[in-house]
């Protein structure tokens, strides 16, 4: 089954886990939410069309390089009566790198993912507007499902119905999400798996 690789690096990224109004969070790593929001950017889709073909993609993530967090605090101007907005704080993450793996046995959605990721209708970002990444993002599409997809050393977490990470970041309608779970796995283990199946006679 294919796979498509995204690679989202930033000077800050933010992917919010929680819904607040005073104090906005971001989550240590991308959420689904946010890299299909990115999608349909991409694709060009308004805001509250249809996503569910994008919503059906299988989801992982694996970090490359995780940067510190930052706090900034931000007043917000006066209220329409004239009275002070309070004191707002949004987190970010600076300066990481993570690839994104996108499955689906739709190869022909995945290739049109791929040509809007480098030729977007709309610019990109990464979980929020005023995060815009480093520079075009990479994309790579390999014959192999979500679990195999990825490269290096650091843990990948999987999209899995028998998971036991939830995630409440998978895109139901227009700003409403549902649960979603994962599983962390480790390439060593894949590896020695696949090493294991070629010793078999």
């Amino acid at each position: 089954m294919p796979t498509l690789l995204l690679q989202l690096k930033g000077p800050l990224q933010s992917w919010a886990t929680e819904d607040g109004y005073t104090h906005r969070n971001t989550g240590s790593l991308p959420t689904k939410s946010g890299v299909i929001g990115l999608v349909a950017s991409a694709l060009g889709r308004a805001r509250g069309s249809d996503i569910s073909d994008l919503a059906a993609l299988r989801f992982g993530v694996q970090p490359v390089h995780t940067g510190p967090r930052l706090t900034d605090f931000q007043t917000m101007g006066k209220r329409a009566d004239g009275k002070p907005n309070p004191l707002e704080t949004k987190e970010y993450l600076q300066d990481s790198t993570f690839t994104v793996g996108l499955e689906s046995t739709d190869l022909r959605l995945l290739i049109r993912i791929g040509a809007a990721i480098q030729h977007p209708v709309y610019m990109p970002y990464l979980g929020r507007r005023a995060c815009p990444p480093a520079g075009p993002i990479q994309v790579g599409l390999v014959d192999k499902p979500l679990e195999q997809a990825f490269k290096g050393k650091e843990r990948i977490h999987v999209e899995t119905v028998d998971g036991v990470e939830a995630h409440w970041d998978q895109p139901a309608n227009n700003r409403v999400f549902q649960a979603r779970y994962s599983n962390a796995i480790d390439p060593l283990f894949n590896a020695v798996a696949e090493a294991q199946k070629k010793l078999k006679p």
